[in-house]
């Protein structure tokens, strides 16, 4: 294995000019965006340190066998993301509190059981060190799917809603009703990720591959992890996308078929 150049604390002072030259192209455009890049540039060092440091306490907490701290983090990176997207969709939704929660948890927990277990084959299951990487990818890309498919729906059932209570009163069910906003919101979600997998490789070095290439990795095994991450975070956002809008309709309709929207 080549030897890995270190990155210390002086390398990223030196790396910061980056940022300047970033605020300075926003300040000389009237982009606005000076303050928002350089909050942003303090909080990306500051929120990776530590949790630099949490990672390095719960590997070894894990190692120690203390499963229940790899569950307490996942549960903190969950409610975290249901939190964030609830706040990112700006449309009115009855429930979106316990639309978002089934969508995040159930989408990302479906992928990272079958990754952890039948294709990684962890041993044991809390081993922190592959868990936590794998859900922080798999978590992240479900919230953005879940709030592209939810917001778009809800969007296009306010919009549309005249042709949604025509179809309801013609005798179409509330499933058939929404059909078509239904099929655009999945589409919103989830072609980012396909788009994803169609370039990887030929227009973009992935993070993942780019870093295990940069740690020394051979390139053919980081490819082959690579093409698990694509495969497992299309999967997030379809999963977490179809749950996202299932369960939006069902906040939507009532028992009796009646649209019910919530109020602005």
């Amino acid at each position: 294995m080549e030897h890995v150049i270190p990155v210390g604390y002086l390398d990223l002072l030196i790396a910061f000019p980056l940022v300047l030259g970033s605020l300075l192209l926003s300040w000389q455009f009237g982009l606005g965006l000076q303050r928002d890049m350089l909050l942003g540039a303090l909080r990306t060092f500051v929120q990776l340190a530590v949790t630099g440091y949490v990672l390095l306490w719960i590997f070894a907490r894990s190692g120690a066998g203390e499963w229940y701290w790899v569950l307490l983090a996942l549960a903190v990176m969950l409610g975290v993301a249901v939190h964030t997207a609830q706040g990112r969709m700006t449309e009115a939704l009855a429930g979106k509190a316990w639309v978002f929660a089934v969508a995040i948890v159930v989408g990302s927990l479906i992928v990272l059981a079958y990754v952890l277990a039948l294709v990684l084959k962890i041993s044991p299951w809390y081993n922190a060190r592959y868990v936590l990487p794998l859900a922080g990818m798999i978590i992240g890309n479900a919230m953005t799917a879940g709030t592209l498919a939810v917001s778009r729906f809800a969007g296009d059932l306010r919009t549309r809603r005249l042709e949604v209570e025509t179809a309801l009163a013609l005798g179409a069910t509330a499933a058939q009703a929404v059909a078509p906003i239904r099929r655009d919101a999945l589409r919103t979600a989830i072609i980012p990720s396909v788009n994803g997998m169609l370039v990887v490789g030929i227009v973009s070095l992935p993070g993942m591959m780019t870093g295990q290439i940069l740690a020394g990795q051979d390139p053919t095994q980081a490819v082959h992890y690579q093409v698990v991450v694509m495969y497992m975070i299309t999967a997030a956002a379809a999963f977490t996308s179809v749950i996202g809008v299932v369960a939006a309709i069902r906040q939507t309709f009532t028992a009796a078929q009646q649209l019910r929207l919530a109020e602005e």
